[in-house]
């Protein structure tokens, strides 16, 4: 799967996913896709490779890639420049 070894028959099963639908509120419809299992623990393994590798590589563009309390930065400066009056709300 990793390295495009999958024969072309076999694509649809392993990239495919089950839809659901569920009942919305207001009548619509939500569909839901389900990855198939085998894809998503080939996407685990590899990921718990790549992110540390990725997370230095980004960290400094990225907010909350693999950094403890990252995301929190984009949640708070706001009202922290602000309280500063380095930013200005234009409406």
């Amino acid at each position: 799967m990793m390295c495009s070894g999958v024969p072309f028959a076999v694509c649809p099963l392993l990239y495919g996913g089950t839809l659901t639908a569920l009942n919305k509120k207001d009548g619509g419809i939500r569909t839901i896709a389900c990855g198939n299992t085998l894809r998503r623990l080939v996407g685990k393994i590899v990921s718990r490779r790549v992110v540390p590798v990725m997370g230095e590589l980004i960290r400094s563009q990225q907010l909350g890639y693999e950094t403890p309390g990252g995301a929190e930065v984009v949640v708070y400066a706001p009202g922290v420049l602000w309280k500063k009056r380095r930013i200005h709300w234009w409406y």
